[in-house]
């Protein structure tokens, strides 16, 4: 896994690292979105448990490679652009409309999450 620095940065943008990227992405957005109903979600926690949750069907690297090698064949599209855009993003998107946020639901996302 690449990181940005430490242990709660944000991974690169990069295939290798798109599953690590979509926990880290999908535990922020969480965090934030429970932040409102006054539950505290740690987002190290979130994210380890995401990871555990995520697999190659959600991210997976190698058509990750193929379709950002395409796209920047084709489009002149960045790596970490395509991996952010193309792939992370919209899997996010997804999930949080999927989600109904209240006090309620984020404090059981907590539990399951380990705080």
């Amino acid at each position: 896994m690449v990181n940005a620095g430490g242990i709660f940065d944000k991974p690169f943008a990069t295939c290798s690292s798109i599953k690590s990227l979509g926990a880290y992405k999908t535990a922020a957005a969480v965090v934030s979105a429970c932040k409102p109903y006054g539950v505290n979600i740690d987002l190290k926690k979130a994210k380890t448990a995401f990871y555990g949750m995520l697999s190659e069907n959600e991210f997976s690297p190698s058509e990750c490679r193929v379709n950002c090698l395409i796209l920047k064949t084709f489009n002149q599209t960045e790596m970490s652009t395509c991996v952010e855009k193309t792939h992370v993003d919209p899997f996010i998107k997804g999930f949080l409309g999927s989600v109904t946020f209240n006090t309620d639901n984020c404090q059981a996302m907590k539990t399951k999450l380990g705080g």
